[in-house]
């Protein structure tokens, strides 16, 4: 589970949700783009043994959005942990990771 800006994140089925309430049994989790036009939301319990879906989307999931989210989280966490410069570590990254430029 990645921490961005202080809050806590889970990915689930191409979509993310950022952590808002825990409970004694369960945590309630915000869609990140949350609005007006869609407020998908999710529950799990503590020990994310079981997930359950609380408000649906009104739009498909985005897999690419995900996959760039982890791929920001993975390189954060890459810069924090070496000494070596910010262009040798993304010139060491598999080419998967990298998205091309349009």
């Amino acid at each position: 589970m990645p921490i961005n800006r202080g809050k806590q994140k889970v990915y689930l089925d191409g979509f993310m949700y950022t952590k808002q309430i825990t409970s004694k049994s369960q945590i309630r989790w915000q869609y990140v783009k949350c609005s007006s036009h869609s407020n998908g939301g999710i529950a799990t319990y503590l020990d994310f043994s079981r997930v359950f879906n609380t408000k649906s989307h009104n739009h498909d999931a985005n897999p690419m959005e995900v996959a760039v989210a982890k791929t920001k989280v993975n390189m954060k966490l890459l810069a924090a942990n070496s000494i070596k410069r910010t262009a040798t570590m993304v010139s060491n990254l598999p080419n998967f990771l990298l998205l091309p430029c349009s």
